[in-house]
C-alpha cells in the first residue's frame, strides 16, 4: 500500500452508517496491516481536516507527474487515500 500516515476524522472512523464506517474502518486496517500508521483526529480537533474531506494520507513515496495544484484537490486526495 502507497499510504505510510493516514488522518482520519473520527466523524468518519465511528460514522453511524454501518456501510460508511466499515470502509473507513478497513483503510485503516489495511494502512496498519501494511506497516503504516493510523491517527484518528477528533472532532473537537480536526481543523481543516474536517472542513475538506475528512481523510488525508502521507504517501511512501512520490507520485510521478504530480504537482503541486493536483495535491490540494479534494478528489484526488480522497482518491490517493481510497486506492
Amino acid at each position: 500500500m502507497a499510504v505510510q500516515t493516514l488522518h482520519i476524522t473520527d466523524d468518519l472512523f465511528g460514522n453511524t452508517e454501518i456501510a460508511t464506517r466499515k470502509k473507513y474502518v478497513d483503510l485503516v486496517n489495511s494502512v496498519k496491516d501494511s506497516g503504516g500508521t493510523a491517527h484518528i483526529f477528533s472532532s473537537m480537533s480536526q481543523g481543516n481536516l474536517g472542513q475538506l474531506t475528512g481523510v488525508a494520507a502521507i504517501l511512501r513515496f512520490p507520485l510521478p507527474n504530480l504537482t503541486k495544484s493536483a495535491v490540494w484537490n479534494r478528489n484526488l486526495i480522497v482518491a490517493l487515500v481510497l486506492i
